[in-house]
Parts: structure tokens; C-alpha cells; sequence
């Protein structure tokens, strides 16, 4: 939304007939660095949520991941970010947490689904047309800048041409081919990713030339399911 808010022109495809990818069925909880919401709430800041994710990674060994000063600035803009999406109509329940006692956590009231559903709207009024059931196939490269899109719908092929193009596109655990050539050790997981997860922007950059990080990296959690 923030292009349409500054007044560009703006564009956004989605390949799914509905925005929101995986995010629609997470919780709605976001990191939240001090924020405005954070103010009179007894909740750690930047030093003890950094701590906290040196100890994470540091029960993985020694991967050279992540680097740590991205990390940190990522994790220092989270409060602003939890600011503007306060301004642009997501509602937040009142309370600030210590997500599992060590960095301070904002949650949706509605879940993901609402927050999904609100930052759409948000884009939409600031003029932001979104195609849906539209998959971004290629990007174009001219003199080695990207400059556009080729997409393509059931019924035309498209090719979009840009000052900015954004990947916004999510990871790839809904497909085999690239799990099993990245991270052959959890082929047999079950993914809760969206089954529009299928790595589309991770190949779309390669293929221009984007770098890759040595070691994939995945994100795993554990859930009891029962036999009956």
C-alpha cells in the first residue's frame, strides 16, 4: 500500500484467486520492537529480543546464518511497522506479550485472515489495483535491471513494465522438485504452507542472477495430531 499511499502507480499479481498466501491462516501475531503499543507495558526491546535469536541459532551450529546485522535492522523497523498498519485499519487487541518470555509480540484481533483482508483493502483505497489468478512468470531484464514482469491469466499473457518490481512471493515447501533439491532432509514433512507456496519467486530471481544463500534454511514446528 505504501506506493499507492506516495501516489505511484502500483500494480500487484497474485497467482491464487485470493491475496494473503499463507499469512491467511497464521495466528496474526508480528514481532512489535517498540511500538506505540508497547507504551506502559513491561516488555523487553531490541538488546533482549536480538539475545534471543543468537540463542535460537545457536542450537543449529554453526550455518554462517543469518546475518545478524540484517537481522537486527529488520527487527528494529518491526514497531513502525506494527505503527502503520495500526494507521492503515489493522486491528490489533490492546495487550503486548513476551512471545515465549523473550521479545515483545503485537497480535491481530481476527487472525491472519483479518489482517489479510484489512491490508488489502488498505492497498485497494490507496489505488492499488490487484490481479488475481494472474502468476508472474518471468522477470524482464534489461542491462541487467529488472524493468517488468511477464505474467500470464487462463485466458491472456501479459507483460507488465515497471520503474520497481517487488517479489513478495513466499517460499517453496509446496514443491517437491525444488524441497528435495534444497533440502532433501525433510521430503516427507508435511507442509501448512499455502498451495500456492511452489518457489515461483525464488526461481524467477535466480534466472536473474540473484544470489542464493549456501545453505537452505528451513523453518520446522511440531504438531500432535490424533490417530482417531
Amino acid at each position: 500500500g505504501n506506493a499507492g499511499e506516495n501516489g505511484a502507480k502500483a500494480l500487484a499479481i497474485e497467482k491464487m484467486p485470493i491475496t494473503g498466501g499463507t499469512s491467511r491462516t497464521a495466528g496474526g501475531y508480528l514481532i512489535s520492537v517498540d511500538s506505540s503499543l508497547n507504551k506502559g507495558e513491561s516488555v523487553d526491546g531490541i538488546d533482549a529480543t536480538m539475545a534471543y535469536w543468537h540463542d535460537l541459532m545457536e542450537q543449529g551450529g554453526d550455518t554462517g546464518y543469518p546475518n545478524y546485522d540484517k537481522v537486527e535492522d529488520v527487527l528494529g523497523e518491526s514497531g513502525a511497522v506494527v505503527d502503520h498498519m495500526v494507521q492503515m485499519g489493522v486491528p490489533f487487541n490492546p495487550d503486548i506479550v513476551n512471545f515465549f518470555g523473550t521479545y515483545p509480540v503485537a497480535s491481530v484481533d481476527g487472525g491472519g485472515n483479518v489482517m489479510m483482508d484489512s491490508l488489502e483493502k488498505a492497498a485497494r483505497d490507496a489505488g492499488v489495483e490487484i490481479l488475481l489468478d494472474c502468476t508472474a512468470e518471468e522477470l524482464i531484464l534489461e542491462d541487467g535491471a529488472v524493468v517488468g514482469v511477464k505474467a500470464a491469466t487462463a485466458t491472456e499473457d501479459l507483460t507488465i513494465r515497471a520503474k520497481s518490481v517487488i517479489l513478495a512471493t513466499g517460499g517453496m515447501s509446496q514443491n517437491p522438485e525444488m524441497v528435495a533439491s534444497y533440502s532433501p532432509e525433510i521430503t516427507e514433512v508435511v507442509s501448512l504452507a499455502s498451495v500456492g507456496s511452489t518457489g515461483d519467486g525464488i526461481r524467477m530471481a535466480e534466472v536473474a542472477g540473484a544470489a542464493r544463500f549456501d545453505n537452505y534454511w528451513s523453518s520446522l514446528s511440531g504438531m500432535a495430531l490424533s490417530a482417531e
